[in-house]
C-alpha cells in the first residue's frame, strides 16, 4: 500500500468513527426520550410532552413517532392537518374516544383519529401500530394520499351511535385517497367513500365489514381497486354509485360481479373466493 493509499485509509477510519459516534448518540436520545415517560410524541431527536404539540411543531414530509400509548377523551375533539406528515406508531396505540357531535347526521371528521387535509402530491405514511375510535372513523383522508402500512385500524362498530354509519368505517375519504399495503381494517364498514369522491387501491390486508359508496355525488370520482387483500363480512353498498374492480384477494362472498374480463373467480370450496389472473 503506498503512502497515499494509507493516508486515505486512515481518513475514511476517522470519518467512519465520527458517523458511528453521532449514530450512537443520537440512538441514546431517542432510547431516553421513548423510555423515560415524558414524551408522547418524538420528532428526530425532539420529544414533546404531547401529541398535539408534536403536530403542531412538526414540517411537512418529517415522520411523528409515538413515545407511549394515548388515548383521547370523550370532550377532545380532533384537529384536521393540513400538512403531510407521517405517522409511525412505534408498536403503541391510539385511540380516540371522541363524541362531539355524536347526536349529528354529518359528524365530519371530528371524532375520528387520524385527519388529514393538505395541498399538493405529497404521499403521507402511517405505520407500525394501533389506531381506534370510538365513534368517528379512525383514519379520515381528505388530502391526496394516505399510505397504511402494518396497522390494525379499528372502530367500536357495536358502540357506535351516529344516524349515518358511513361515519363508522375503518377509513373514510372525502375527496382524499388511501393505498393499504398491509394491516386489519374492521368498522361498520372497512371503507367509505363519501359523496365528494375518493380513491383507494388495496394491495394486502384484511378488512372486516362491507364496502360503501355513498349514493350522493358523481359515480366516477368514487373508485376502488383491489389487488390482493382477505376480506370478511364482505358485501358492497351501493355497488351502482362507484367505481370497483377487483383484480386479486381472497373474499367470503362471491366477488364476481366486480371482476373484469382477463379474471376469474375460483370457489375454494370452504365459503371464501379468490380471484386470480386468466
Amino acid at each position: 500500500m503506498t503512502e497515499e493509499q494509507k493516508a486515505a485509509a486512515l481518513v475514511e477510519r476517522e470519518e467512519t468513527a465520527i458517523e458511528e459516534g453521532e449514530e450512537a448518540v443520537e440512538e441514546n436520545l431517542i432510547e431516553e426520550i421513548e423510555t423515560c415517560g415524558k414524551y408522547e410524541a418524538r420528532i428526530g431527536t425532539t420529544g414533546y410532552s404531547t401529541f398535539i404539540e408534536a403536530t403542531a411543531a412538526i414540517s411537512a414530509g418529517e415522520t411523528l413517532v409515538l413515545c407511549k400509548d394515548i388515548v383521547r377523551s370523550e370532550s377532545e375533539s380532533v384537529a384536521l392537518w393540513d400538512k403531510p406528515f407521517n405517522v409511525d406508531l412505534n408498536n403503541h396505540t391510539y385511540e380516540t374516544l371522541s363524541s362531539v357531535d355524536v347526536d349529528l347526521s354529518n359528524m365530519g371528521y371530528k371524532a375520528s383519529a387520524f385527519c388529514f387535509a393538505y395541498d399538493g402530491e405529497h404521499l403521507v405514511t402511517v405505520k407500525n401500530g394501533t389506531i381506534k375510535t370510538k365513534y368517528g372513523a379512525p383514519v379520515y383522508a381528505a388530502c391526496n394520499t394516505v399510505v397504511l402500512e402494518n396497522v390494525v385500524v379499528f372502530q367500536d362498530h357495536e358502540n357506535y351511535h351516529q344516524k349515518t354509519e358511513e361515519y363508522s368505517s375503518a377509513v373514510r375519504t372525502t375527496g382524499g385517497s388511501a393505498i393499504f399495503n398491509s394491516g386489519t381494517f374492521e368498522g361498520y364498514y372497512a371503507m367509505a367513500v363519501s359523496n365528494t369522491g375518493g380513491n383507494y387501491t388495496v394491495n394486502g390486508g384484511t378488512f372486516k365489514g362491507p364496502i360503501f359508496f355513498s349514493a350522493g355525488g358523481t359515480t366516477s370520482n368514487k373508485v376502488i381497486t383491489i389487488n390482493g387483500g382477505t376480506f370478511k363480512n364482505y358485501s358492497v353498498i351501493n355497488g351502482n354509485k362507484g367505481v370497483l374492480t377487483i383484480y386479486g384477494g381472497t373474499f367470503d362472498a362471491d366477488p364476481s360481479a366486480y371482476v373484469p374480463s382477463g379474471y376469474h373467480v375460483t370457489n375454494n370450496g370452504d365459503g371464501t373466493w379468490s380471484v386470480y389472473a386468466d
